[in-house]
């Protein structure tokens, strides 16, 4: 039974659901800029580095599985390292998310006011229901696919000889990984996530939602690859948002703007869910906070707590630096300490 930590199995988001929410939480706002990252790193090899980077995806998801048969409670310690992880990692996803919206929208807004909007919105999605952000996601999954396949188009115009077929070295490997780390972060949701749903769906889900997941990232680096070409994407921001402007076809030749609007849209999802996430941990930790006035002082508190880690990060260049620490945090909290409750939960097993 998924029943992991102290959580109640509420069966409040349906195994379809989980499985856009967890996608969801893996495709952010990064992932218009990760095939530039990986291509200063991989040249032409970077193509393989977000199918190589789905085994820490999937890794996770069958630790947490096995630690959801093993039933065992979690402390308020461990829920709220939890907690501080989720605030931090969606501080990260604000702080992208506003230099897409300065860069491409409102280059002249104050960046203190459209993190704040986004975090007044975080907010709120802290104190939804589990069923109402599982909605959400499940109508925006639609709409990530449309997103991609607009992307798909300049395939045609690209040239398949920029990419290459060998074996990655030991540098290359270390060097790009880490932000492909950073980029399936938030699969380790299932500790949160994964009791909200029926029974028996976390490996299922999980397994899904990392396959969809690294079929659209690989997709997007293959594309921008093969239409960019090293050198050109190696000097880009933003990549994926390049490719959406360059379509001309009958169907999208001026929508460039409107796809961008649509992809702002979903680059909220892993915020909320990373909210929500922070405030159900902290319930399950703390039971005493599981109620209405406790709901929305947790939603506060992430609200704060994200936007002065937004605040704390002074430019675009100091971000980018910090994504690499994002892919060790999820190799910690995804793998390496769930990994350790799990051997620790059979030590403590009783022998017969």
């Amino acid at each position: 039974m998924d029943n992991i930590g102290n959580a109640k199995p509420l069966n409040r988001i349906t195994p379809r659901q989980l499985i856009c929410l967890l996608s969801g939480t893996m495709l952010t706002t990064y992932y218009l800029i990760l095939p530039a990252d990986i291509s200063r790193t991989a040249g032409r090899l970077a193509w393989m580095m977000p199918l190589i980077g789905m085994v820490f995806p999937l890794a996770s998801t069958f630790i947490f599985s096995a630690l959801s048969s093993r039933k065992l409670p979690l402390s308020g310690l461990i829920h709220l390292l939890y907690s501080i992880y989720f605030i931090g990692m969606s501080a990260l996803l604000i702080r992208l998310q506003k230099e897409l919206i300065s860069l491409y929208f409102l280059p002249t807004t104050p960046g203190y006011i459209l993190m704040g909007i986004l975090c007044l919105v975080g907010g709120w999605s802290a104190a939804l229901r589990p069923s109402a952000i599982g909605r959400m996601n499940e109508i925006l999954f639609v709409t990530s696919f449309y997103i991609l396949t607009m992307a798909l188009y300049p395939w045609s115009k690209g040239r398949m000889t920029e990419l290459a077929i060998g074996l990655p070295d030991w540098g290359m490997l270390k060097s790009s990984l880490l932000p492909v780390c950073y980029t399936y972060a938030g699969i380790e949701t299932l500790l949160v996530f994964g009791p909200q749903s029926p029974p028996g769906t976390i490996k299922k889900s999980g397994v899904i939602s990392t396959l969809l997941a690294g079929l659209f990232i690989t997709v997007m680096t293959v594309t921008a690859m093969a239409t960019m070409g090293q050198g050109l994407l190696g000097k880009m921001l933003f990549p994926a948002v390049t490719m959406l402007k360059i379509n001309d076809n009958a169907l999208s030749s001026r929508l460039e703007l409107f796809m961008l609007m649509v992809f702002n849209l979903i680059t909220l999802k892993p915020i909320s869910n990373y909210a929500l996430a922070t405030r159900i941990s902290m319930q399950q930790g703390f039971p005493r906070l599981d109620n209405p006035r406790g709901k929305w002082g947790l939603a506060v508190l992430w609200a704060v707590g994200a936007f002065a880690v937004c605040l704390a990060i002074p430019n675009i260049d100091m971000l980018l630096l910090i994504i690499p620490l994002g892919g060790i945090a999820f190799f910690i909290f995804g793998i390496a300490l769930p990994a350790l409750l799990l051997l620790f939960s059979r030590k403590k097993e009783p022998t017969a």
